[in-house]
């Protein structure tokens, strides 16, 4: 491989290379890595047969793996250059534990139907100078040489790896990354032929003497006290990677994914992750000293990423990788690393099983009259979250009035009885499970209920979830999502022209003019278009020859609606006739539609004017998140609709590039959805529509009134800007952005819904990703809207994010995350599963300090004055 070549593109390649965290190694590889083909569909679009797992999961590709292997330690330099015990506790270390019974249990699940075994061969010094510097070049031509000169024997040469252990003080090399900017060691291939020119494949690996450095720093990564363990556990790293992945050089060279054996998505093997999710300052989180069954002595290893815990794992006593082995693998990685790395359970809390017990046992005290479920759960105070262990029971209506015999008990074996009022879905779920169903499959998402795996009902039954198979019985045909051809979605750095506001004080002000300044084509993808002002503003915009490409989701009516979606479309219609392209788009839900793409929302919101600027929002066109005011100028009549009116976040950007790029995924969406429009009876639409309203709330929420008015700010500087759409890459990009923040992470967010289903799998990811970050002891803040009910609350202390870091905020419709005062996102992916997968949705990711601040100033004045510790049942 050429000097440069993969380092100089790591973004396009998978990891191979055992990195220290925080160095500009790390930094290259780990939070740039790729799959080096296709990227491999986030869980939403999974192929049917492969089950969804955790979003830094394993997957196999189908490439070689070697589950009987051999190695071969050679160690470079003289005798002059070693001591000799450090080279005798080396090679007995590796070789006890690559054959350690419980660490093979660990990696035993990359292995179905295969036992693992591992052959140390002799090692060897090498001999001769010991050299200053190696790169991957070098290591692969002393490979070479020692296979001419039949150095390496007669071992299997498919199946054995070469390990160039290098002497004290020697640096290693990767193109561009080298070990004392953190490179503890890597694998790869080399192709040759034997004398009788026949081709053989030389497996290798090249492993740093890791050790403080007499002027600061270190060469590799010094883990342990002693670098013969640090060579140890670097060795334990590159064996185990090749064990599992052996030939991901050729899956860098032919960029083919296919040779690739067991990776994550984002292109990582078995002994990254663990590294990164650790932290500098938690490394003996993974890199320990184990006990070996067979001596009793200490053995120095990194532990390695495990599907089973969905984290780094220590030994375990059981190779058992089925959800019922999931149990040995997690209370055997030990109580220090399950805290920092393993992700728990998102609606079941740890003390829920022994709840769950008493409920059964002492159930009749429990279903008293109008009770409708009961559960484990925490307990609650003046409206907010405790950190108390509770038995929650939801009753009909909670009433002073009740004869003693019909009271329920206020403990239970120790557990303080929890009484809440149910809300209208969890009223229905209990007399209709049937129409619950219906209603839940048509709701807004923002509506629906949490769920608990151990909630029951009066008979001790755990409560059925949502049956959404059968409410789609009658489902669409579903279409494969494709993207636009020859329309990657790059990060662009160039200079930008953005600017950044708010709503409600200046969504309107800045949305008009925009509008108003079209002089060809308007190109726009929207969930919901229901505001009189802007739908007048649009039709007296496009006159003359301007042109009107819309596609048009068809929600549940909004409660600030002026007029209906179809009205919208209609008048239109009527205004534009042949200068309007529109089509509904292809929701699962959308009565217009005869077949689907997006399973519950075309939920973006983003318009496109003349090719060359852009209007990007977590805002619809709606009357709550574009009310026509003007608090700047007339506060006094604004008051009224500020306190319907929601907090939203919009950029406009002018940049042809980035322009061009959203214009043709709005276009390709309504290319496709253009042959698979029908109409659809008045009637028909109003039943629906009516059905969903049964989720709605009873009485909407009242905001505050701002102590602050933010002006839009518009930017002109360069900058690096990352567009980011559902289904095509929001998981991981945004699974980045939270592991890069190192002092603050900041989210405001409607709504957070996390649970242990399948297709949660990824919005799971995400919140574990926040609950590191909150053990990490970083400022993390989260402000929720009124919709996050204490049940929500609840989910995300039992997922590691206390409650202590919540508030709640009405009338909130922001989507916007701020990291490091740095960085801001800014789109409308809410944090349901199929907003983080599989729903149309857009977001930008902006690296400007400038513009984070600017949102960083509005979050922080709404956390102080918008945002309380209150929460609704």
């Amino acid at each position: 491989m050429p000097k440069n070549s993969e380092s100089a593109q790591a973004g396009f390649y998978p990891m191979r290379v055992q990195a220290r965290y925080g160095s500009p190694v790390e930094k290259l590889y780990y939070s740039r890595s790729s799959l080096p083909g296709t990227p491999w569909p986030t869980p939403g679009a999974i192929a049917p047969g492969i089950n969804p797992s955790p979003l830094d999961d394993l997957i196999f590709h189908g490439g070689k793996t070697v589950p009987q292997m051999g190695f071969k330690n050679i160690f470079l330099g003289s005798t002059r250059d070693w001591q000799q015990s450090d080279i005798d506790l080396i090679d007995a270390s590796i070789a006890r534990a690559m054959q350690e019974r419980r660490l093979n249990n660990v990696m035993a699940q990359y292995f179905p139907g295969s036992s693992l075994s591992c052959d140390p061969l002799p090692p060897m010094i090498l001999g001769g100078a010991k050299p200053a510097e190696l790169d991957e070049p070098d290591v692969q031509k002393q490979i070479v040489a020692l296979f001419k000169s039949g150095q390496l024997g007669r071992s299997d040469l498919g199946s054995t790896i070469f390990n160039l252990i290098l002497p004290p003080g020697t640096l290693l090399r990767l193109g561009d990354a080298a070990s004392l900017d953190g490179l503890g060691g890597y694998h790869g291939c080399v192709h040759d032929t034997d004398a009788a020119g026949q081709p053989v494949t030389l497996y290798y690996s090249a492993n740093v003497y890791s050790q403080m450095m007499p002027g600061g720093g270190q060469n590799g990564i010094a883990a342990f006290d002693l670098s013969w363990k640090s060579v140890a556990a670097t060795l334990y790293h590159e064996l185990n990677e090749f064990r599992t992945d052996a030939d991901v050089t050729d899956a860098i060279r032919t960029k083919n994914n296919d040779v690739l054996g067991w990776t994550s998505r984002q292109g990582r093997e078995c002994g990254d992750q663990p590294i990164f999710a650790a932290g500098p300052n938690s490394l003996d989180l993974v890199f320990q000293e184990i006990i070996a069954g067979d001596s009793g002595r200490p053995l120095p290893v990194q532990f390695l990423y495990s599907n089973v815990v969905h984290g780094a794992e220590g030994p375990i006593d059981s190779s058992d990788s089925s959800q019922q082995g999931a149990i040995s693998h997690a209370v055997l990685s030990g109580d220090k690393l399950q805290a920092a790395l393993a992700p728990g359970s998102h609606t079941l809390m740890p003390f829920a099983a022994a709840i769950d017990t008493v409920i059964q046992q002492r159930l009749p005290e429990l279903t008293k009259p109008g009770v409708v479920s009961v559960r484990p759960g925490y307990q609650a105070s003046g409206g907010w979250i405790t950190r108390k262990p509770a038995i929650v029971v939801t009753v009909d209506r909670k009433r002073d009035d009740l004869a003693p015999g019909d009271r329920l008990p206020e403990t239970l074996n120790g557990f303080a009885v929890d009484v809440r009022e149910a809300g209208p879905l969890q009223r229905l779920r209990g007399a209709h499970p049937a129409l619950y169903a219906a209603v839940t499959d048509r709701a807004r998402p923002e509506y629906q209920l949490p769920e608990f795996p151990l909630e029951r009902d009066l008979n001790g039954r755990p409560l059925p979830a949502a049956n959404l198979e059968a409410a789609r019985a009658q489902a669409k045909p579903k279409l494969t999502y494709q993207p636009p051809a020859g329309v990657p979605l790059d990060s662009i750095e160039d200079t930008f022209t953005i600017t950044c506001h708010a709503s409600p004080e200046a969504g309107w002000l800045q949305l008009e003019p925009f509008l108003q300044g079209v002089n060809s084509t308007l190109t726009v993808g929207m969930y919901d278009f229901t505001s009189a002002h802007i739908l007048d503003t649009l039709r007296g915009s496009l006159i003359g020859r301007r042109e009107l490409n819309l596609v048009l989701d068809h929600p549940a009516p909004d409660r600030t609606q002026d007029q209906s979606d179809d009205a919208t479309h209609d008048a239109l219609e009527a205004s534009l006739a042949g200068r309007l392209n529109f089509a509904w788009a292809l929701e699962a839900r959308d009565p217009h539609a005869t077949a689907a793409i997006f399973p519950s929302a075309y939920h973006i919101k983003v318009a496109v004017r003349d090719g060359t600027s852009f209007w990007l929002s977590s805002g619809n066109w709606n009357n709550s998140n574009q009310p026509a005011i003007d608090p700047f100028n007339d506060p006094s009549g604004a008051n009224a609709q500020l306190k319907t009116s929601d907090r939203d976040w919009h950029v406009i950007v002018t940049h042809k590039k980035l322009a061009a790029l959203f214009e043709a995924y709005l276009k390709n969406d309504l290319n496709v959805a253009d042959s698979h429009q029908a109409p659809v009876a008045a009637a028909g639409a109003a039943a629906i529509d009516a059905l969903a309203s049964l989720a709605a709330p009873d009485v909407p929420a009242a905001s505050r009134i701002a102590q602050q008015f933010f002006p839009p700010r518009t930017i002109t500087a360069k900058m690096t800007i990352q567009p980011v759409l559902t289904p095509d890459n929001y998981p991981q990009l945004m699974l980045e952005l939270i592991n890069s923040a190192e002092k603050t992470l900041y989210i405001q967010m409607p709504y957070i819904t996390p649970s242990d289903k399948p297709e949660s799998v990824v919005l799971a990811g995400l919140v574990e990703a926040i609950a590191k970050k909150v053990r990490a002891g970083l400022d993390v803040r989260l402000i929720l809207s009124s919709f996050a009910k204490l049940p929500n609350i609840e989910q995300l202390q039992a997922a590691g994010i206390d409650n202590s870091l919540i508030r709640i905020q009405n009338n909130l419709h922001n989507k916007g995350i701020i990291v490091d005062s740095e960085v801001v996102a800014i789109g409308s992916q809410n944090w349901s599963p199929p907003g983080v997968t599989t729903n149309r949705d857009a977001t930008l990711i902006i690296h400007n300090a400038e513009a984070a601040q600017y949102w960083e100033s509005i979050y922080l004045h709404d956390w102080v004055h918008m945002a309380v510790q209150h929460a609704a049942d």
